[in-house]
């Protein structure tokens, strides 16, 4: 499975599953791809998400490490280790340049799902909050002051609220999805709106 976040108009694809593919990134600008720099660890089931405007990922499935890093203009770099050993989780930035990190797997604690709502800010990690279940395999969505999660696990659909200064308020279940689905795609449109 291959992670994809969209950067200026070009998307980054990154982290295969096989051999050497598990650490290379390209980017598509809708018609042609090209390498760029491969990551320093492998990210299976790690995600992209943006830190610092830049595209990050933490953790993998396969290595069972808790390695992060960021890609700028000159490759990757390490960002601080995340506290657990972390996989099948969502990352989502928030307008202060940080990066939260929702649910997943704890690799180092026998493959226990988690709950836990990490914030990457200012190269330190803390757990700013808690979904109300246990979640892993979901995706996350910012729209304005509230960031939408769709649990693979629990089918739930949490908001997750923050106030002005970015700190968050609260988080509350919202709805139920129809069924499970691992990493639904999320996009933010308007009522009624069909494709």
């Amino acid at each position: 499975m291959k992670i994809e976040i969209l950067v200026t108009r070009h998307s980054l694809i990154c982290f295969g599953f096989s051999d050497e593919i598990r650490r290379t990134c390209e980017i598509f600008d809708g018609s042609t791809t090209v390498s760029t720099f491969a990551s320093n660890w492998t990210h299976t089931y790690g995600g992209l998400g943006l830190y610092k405007n830049q595209p990050a990922s933490v953790g993998c499935y396969d290595e069972e490490h808790q390695k992060a890093e960021t890609l700028s203009a000159s490759g990757w770099t390490s960002l601080p280790d995340h506290p657990k050993r972390i996989s099948d989780h969502s990352l989502v930035a928030l307008e202060n340049e940080s990066m939260l990190l929702i649910g997943g797997v704890d690799r180092g604690n026998g493959g226990a799902d988690q709950s836990g709502i990490w914030q990457l800010k200012n190269e330190n990690w803390n757990e700013i909050g808690k979904l109300l279940q246990a979640d892993y395999r979901g995706s996350a969505i910012n729209i304005g002051r509230s960031i939408y999660y769709f649990g693979y696990v629990s089918e739930a659909i949490e908001r997750l609220d923050f106030n002005k200064a970015e700190e968050l308020q609260s988080v509350s279940k919202i709805g139920n999805q129809p069924g499970s689905s691992p990493y639904p795609v999320l996009f933010q449109t308007f009522s009624d709106y069909c494709i």
